[in-house]
């Protein structure tokens, strides 16, 4: 007769393993992407397990959160500030809530004065107007076509 005791022991493995990972937070986006350097922005942090965020933890010098607002379950908004001298580039970046730490995100600082898209810009008549030298925050759905005009 074999003893069954390893296989008790990793089926408790399992089942102690899977409650530990369902409480970490989860981001699933954030928008808008990035920001110009010597600015403030208000970023909407989306996911899971979210509501008792309490702070951004950036791992490069640059980035300051000025505040946490208006946290719930599936996301939250931070205003931040990005230094005029910040590092151009991706800012990496976890959120820390009460229950734990989220995987690693990045936020994009640039050098160019940064706007949102503007829906509805996918009729080729009526194209989102913009000026030079700019980057556009947008969002690029399943098949979604948009246009510009500079």
């Amino acid at each position: 007769m074999k003893p069954i005791f390893p296989a008790l022991l990793a089926l408790s493995i399992v089942g102690t393993a899977a409650p530990a990972f369902a409480v970490s937070p989860v981001i699933r986006g954030i928008s808008p992407v990035g920001a110009q350097r010597g600015t403030e922005v208000t970023v909407t942090i989306t996911g899971q397990r979210l509501q008792d965020a309490r702070e951004l933890l950036f791992y490069q010098p640059g980035i300051t959160v000025k505040e946490l607002k208006g946290a719930k379950d599936a996301e939250f908004t931070a205003v931040l500030k990005i230094a005029p001298d910040a590092q151009l580039g991706l800012h990496e970046f976890r959120v820390v809530t009460a229950t734990g730490i989220t995987s690693l995100r990045t936020f994009s600082v640039g050098s160019l004065k940064e706007i949102e898209e503007k829906e509805p810009n996918n009729d080729f008549a009526k194209p989102q107007k913009i000026t030079k030298n700019v980057v556009i925050n947008g969002v690029a759905n399943s098949e979604d076509i948009d246009y510009y005009e500079i």
